[in-house]
């Protein structure tokens, strides 16, 4: 989706097409669903607070946090859940910093 603007833009349609076919997905979805609904109420709380805003990054924010070229390891954290576009909260711990080739030996220590 990054690299091809057509299917990026396919997609969005076929989403918009979706929605306007099922308009009450989202309101049944959540009264089938009210720990979603408290989850989200919670998070929404969450929201501006300063030690809830130090904990978030974009994604292109890699380099603010001093990451060197290398192999990475990315895992979901635990309970962490998917905002709404989709984006969650990952741990990269690096398996092989120091090692610029990413050959086959260095992937095959994780």
């Amino acid at each position: 989706m990054q690299t091809d603007p057509d299917y990026r833009e396919n997609q969005l349609r076929s989403q918009r097409a979706w929605l306007e076919r099922h308009p009450e997905y989202w309101r049944h979805y959540r009264d089938i669903n009210p720990e979603y609904v408290e989850r989200n109420r919670a998070r929404q709380r969450l929201r501006g607070e300063p030690e809830q805003e130090a904990d978030l990054a974009k994604m292109d924010a890699s380099a603010l946090l001093g990451l060197l070229p290398g192999l990475y390891q990315i895992s979901l954290v635990p309970g962490a859940i998917a905002d709404l576009d989709g984006r969650v909260i990952v741990e990269i711990t690096p398996v092989c910093a120091a090692c610029l080739c990413k050959k086959d030996a260095c992937k095959d220590r994780t």
